[in-house]
Formats: structure tokens, C-alpha cells, sequence
């Protein structure tokens, strides 16, 4: 069984998700989980999140925003993680559309979740990451 140990494999507890997502809407599945399960999913989340290139977080760190990075990509792999490996095998074997019927789709390189990503850009930006805003006339 995995064992989550912050500084080596997490950013967070076990606990600490489960505080952090018994406040998320829509995310209460999570408390019926088995501790391995959450343990599972917070250190793929923990993987994932230190293999994406562009910035680079200490497992030391005790950031807000990396801790709440973490719990939404543990929450994300429960709910998509085998859609996501599905479309992550289909585009490093070459894929980049398919067509099933009358369904077509195109694929893009696989990224993190916006929600995510804007989490660890504020992280990275010491909390000042001020987004460009246009107007549409």
C-alpha cells in the first residue's frame, strides 16, 4: 500500500485533502475512498504535477496554492485519469484525429487542467500573476 509522506512524495495529507475537497461542490465521493485509494491518488497527483515542464516546485513546499494544485489533480485522476491515458497514448502514438461513426474529434498535446495550471501560475509568480484581459467590441 502507498504511504503519502509530505516532503517525499506529497505536498499534502491525507487529511488535508480530505478537508480540502469535503469543501469542493461536487467532490464528495471522496470522503467513501479507501485511505490507499487517496494515498494512490495524491502521489500520482504529486508525480504529475512535478513531471509538467515550465516550472519546477520543491517537494518541500508548503505552498497554498500547491497544495491546492495537488488535491484538484488527485480529484481530477479519480474522475478522468483513465480518459486522460487513453488520449495521452492516442496522441504520443501519433494520433491527432479520429473519427468513430459520425463522431470526429481532434486531439490536442495533452495539458493540465486550466484550474490546475492557474493554480501552480500563481504559485510560480509568488502570488502575483495578473491575467491579460481583452474586451470583445
Amino acid at each position: 500500500m502507498a504511504v503519502v509522506t509530505v516532503g517525499v512524495n506529497s505536498w499534502v495529507t491525507v487529511a488535508e485533502a480530505d478537508t480540502y475537497l469535503d469543501g469542493k461542490y461536487g467532490a464528495s465521493a471522496w470522503a467513501g475512498l479507501p485511505a490507499a485509494d487517496k494515498a494512490a491518488l495524491l502521489i500520482t497527483a504529486c508525480n504529475w504535477l512535478r513531471r509538467q515542464t515550465g516550472f519546477t516546485i520543491p517537494i518541500t513546499s508548503v505552498d497554498p496554492n500547491v497544495k491546492a494544485a495537488q488535491c484538484e489533480a488527485a480529484w481530477f485522476w479519480y474522475k478522468h485519469g483513465e480518459e486522460w491515458d487513453k488520449r495521452a497514448a492516442l496522441y504520443a502514438s501519433g494520433v491527432r484525429s479520429f473519427t468513430v461513426m459520425s463522431w470526429t474529434e481532434d486531439l490536442s498535446a495533452p495539458a493540465l487542467p486550466s484550474t490546475i495550471a492557474d493554480m501552480i501560475i500563481d504559485y510560480a509568480s509568488g502570488g502575483n500573476y495578473k491575467p491579460t484581459l481583452t474586451r470583445d467590441y
